[in-house]
């Protein structure tokens, strides 16, 4: 059998991330964004990090609309490579499906005919969409959509003057004796501070501010004649959804700390805001009562209602109760518009309007609640039985298989309707969708062979189908299977991790094993995600086709100690592999991207087990990836650092010994292992001058590493330009190749 190409590997068409999937009304056809990696580009400039010169966000490039009709299966792509195209949304009577697109050379609304099978543009003002998610709202009538546009009076690049400042004489490639200076003032330098003496004409002021990505005016479109009016003007919008009549429209504006929740007329177009100060860690939490008089949502891991007549927000859950708060999903409201609906702590909860009584409607041992079946929006849970039963998606503790649930919300007795040894997309929330009927239900569906698709199924989930085949089956290609390991960490922690065997595996023969390394991630819960990471750019069939075994390991981290704990869960893992005869202990590698870029780093700086690691997009020093700073002024890294995934809990003047602790730099000295650091040039989430200074110091040390920078490249290689893919996987099994197996280094 053959190993899986390169080309082919990163050629698969991807359901993109945070993009939802849309039925139409009556059920009859499906509508998705596929993404092609073989039509990403390189960004070239810095300037064009956030959005392309056309007004594309970065990770919609290259992407196509596609519909599949739900009897024949019959498969169409609408917009056939031209620009990108992302988002659609059927409109309520499911003749016409509107999307972004850049076809025409900026980013506009399009919209498909479905009688004539035609495209057309709607209208010629610009779109400013910044989540996948935020897509178009049409108004019941199907003669309106509200979306996010470009400020009014702005253009395209006046909005990246504010995101990142604007291009200096320098930028523009005109160079002269005169100063090409960017000015950076702290808060507290008043006026009466600054230099008295008159700046030099290509002095610039920077006061950009990255946040800006999120600005944007809320405008109400005709899809007929293109008239736009616009109802909110220059927020920062992260969300927005209208009122189940369609007289108003609720939207979320990040504030300096938080979220405000507004709503405007769309008659008299006067915002006002009615919850401020909202801590939700998903911008998206918000949802209309029936009636549409109130809006529910979570705060700090409260549930919450806020009236639009502007009285103040009321707490419902005041009593105790789980914290609420880590959730895509907003409170779903029952058709009354009497209770609230949440999941937490692997529970179903009730929360009554009335008395504000929080009670557990059911909880199914040994089984993760992941999602409730219901459309992303619209703020009601699917119920073919008229509000009486709920659906859920759930994972088995021990298998990590999923299965969906009824369950009956007057009794909390539930019922299982189907099992599979699968994942569902995610987040689940944007991967399922319902007919308007509530007789079928589409979903998304991949397992560690098998590729993302839509599937569908009926109300008990007998016969469900897979309904879309995006790539190609090449049967000349077996891919590895995957299995489930369990061991303990060196505190006696209960852990697991996800194994993906090497193509015709041989039980008894060792094997080479990389481990793919992420911390505070919980790597067993990708056993059923096909390629174990991913698809395409972070498929590691790529290394199982070849022969390795790879581990994809639990690695939960506490604060303080992120580099300690690494070794206490990651390594006995590792053990737990050779113990069972599959790994080759003088045959290990270590790899990660990003946070597992520093995970990688962490470990081999601990151990000299591994004959092989590479480090991608990633760091090895706290302190200097504490400092980091964009070009507009701004670091994502001081909250990330003190409070986030860096774990430190406070500032280096604070935490200084515990920043030099868990950071790699300092104990390049005790690397042993052949290092390969792959980085690209315009990351701005983990800066390339970090993989600079760990290449500057092992070479100093005389130690075995080896840098590919790639040119005009961001944080994430899925968004690469697709030459600069290939060569990225070309040298991570030449890597592994060479110290792994014994015939390629001999050779």
């Amino acid at each position: 059998m053959m190993s899986l190409r390169i080309e082919d590997a990163l050629s698969t068409l991807l359901f993109q991330n945070g993009m939802p999937i849309d039925l139409s009304p009556d059920g009859k056809w499906v509508a998705y964004t596929l993404k092609d990696p073989r039509r990403g580009e390189k960004i070239d400039d810095e300037r064009y990090s956030f959005f392309t010169r056309s007004g594309v966000r970065i990770f919609g490039m290259g992407c196509d609309i596609w519909v599949t009709n739900t009897t024949s299966g019959q498969s169409k792509c609408l917009t056939g490579g031209k620009g990108s195209s992302w988002g659609p949304v059927w409109s309520p009577d499911g003749n016409y499906l509107i999307f972004y697109s850049d076809r025409d050379g900026q980013a506009r609304l399009w919209m498909w005919e479905k009688a004539t099978d035609t495209l057309r543009q709607v209208s010629d003002i610009t779109v400013r969409p910044y989540f996948g998610d935020e897509v178009v709202r049409w108004t019941p009538d199907s003669r309106k959509v509200l979306c996010k546009v470009v400020p009014e009076g702005m253009t395209l690049e006046d909005t990246l003057d504010l995101i990142v400042g604007a291009p200096t004489a320098a930028d523009d490639g005109e160079r002269d004796s005169r100063s090409s200076t960017l000015i950076y003032r702290s808060r507290i330098v008043s006026e009466q501070d600054h230099c008295t003496e008159e700046p030099q004409e290509n002095t610039v002021d920077v006061d950009a501010d990255v946040t800006n990505v999120y600005l944007a005016d809320l405008a109400l479109i005709d899809v007929f004649n293109g008239n736009v009016e616009r109802i909110v003007c220059r927020h920062k919008v992260t969300g927005y959804w209208l009122s189940p009549d369609a007289t108003k429209v609720a939207f979320t504006v990040l504030t300096e700390n938080a979220y405000d929740i507004a709503v405007a007329s769309l008659s008299d177009c006067c915002p006002r805001v009615i919850a401020s100060d909202v801590q939700n860690e998903h911008k998206f939490s918000v949802s209309w009562s029936p009636k549409g008089d109130l809006l529910s949502y979570t705060s700090a891991g409260d549930c919450f209602i806020a009236s639009v007549r502007g009285d103040a927000p009321q707490n419902l859950t005041s009593t105790s109760h789980p914290s609420f708060g880590n959730t895509y999903r907003a409170p779903l409201w029952d058709t009354s518009g009497q209770n609230l609906y949440l999941l937490a702590s692997d529970t179903l909860w009730r929360i009554s309007i009335a008395d504000s009584s929080v009670n557990a409607v059911t909880q199914i041992p040994d089984r993760r609640l992941m999602e409730v079946v219901s459309p992303a929006s619209g703020g009601r849970f699917w119920s073919p039985e008229g509000g009486k039963l709920l659906y859920l998606i759930t994972r088995i503790d021990k298998t990590k298989k999923i299965e969906f649930y009824k369950v009956n919300l007057s009794t909390g007795k539930f019922n299982r309707l189907m099992e599979a040894d699968a994942n569902c997309g995610s987040p689940a929330i944007l991967t399922i969708d319902v007919s308007d009927d509530n007789q079928r239900v589409i979903y998304t569906r991949q397992d560690v062979q098998r590729c993302e698709d839509i599937w569908i199924a009926d109300v008990d989930f007998q016969n469900p189908r897979q309904l879309t085949h995006v790539n190609p089956v090449d049967d000349t290609v077996v891919m590895g299977t995957g299995r489930l390991i369990n061991w303990r960490s060196l505190d006696g922690e209960e852990l697991c991790g996800a194994l993906l065997l090497p193509t015709n595996y041989e039980p008894g023969k060792q094997y080479p094993l990389v481990v793919w390394v992420y911390g505070g991630d919980r790597g067993g819960n990708r056993v059923n995600q096909f390629g174990l990471v991913g698809p395409g750019i972070n498929n590691l069939q790529l290394l199982a086709t070849r022969g390795y075994a790879v581990l994809f390991p639990d690695a939960p981290l506490q604060k303080g100690t992120p580099m300690q704990d690494l070794a206490k869960t990651v390594l006995p893992g590792v053990d737990r592999a050779v113990e069972m005869g599959i790994a080759d202990p003088e045959r290990l590698g270590v790899m990660g991207h990003s946070y597992g870029g520093y995970c990688t780093l962490g470990l081999i700086a601990q151990t000299t087990r591994f004959k092989a690691a590479v480090v991608s997009g990633g760091t090895g020093n706290l302190i200097s990836a504490y400092g980091a700073m964009r070009r507009d002024g701004s670091t994502y890294s001081l909250p990330w650092a003190e409070t986030g995934q860096g774990r430190m809990g406070g500032t280096p003047w604070e935490m200084r010994d515990r920043y030099i602790e868990n950071s790699p730099a300092f104990y390049l000295d005790r690397i042993q292992t052949p290092l390969l650091l792959l980085h690209g040039e315009l990351d701005n989430a983990a800066p390339s001058f970090l993989a600079d200074e760990i290449f500057v110091g092992l070479r100093r040390l005389g130690k075995w590493v080896m840098y590919a920078k790639y040119e005009g490249e961001s944080h994430a290689p899925v968004d690469w330009e697709y030459a600069n893919q290939i060569d990225y996987w070309n040298r991570i099994i030449t890597m592994f190749d060479t110290f792994l197996k014994p015939s390629k280094r001999n050779g």
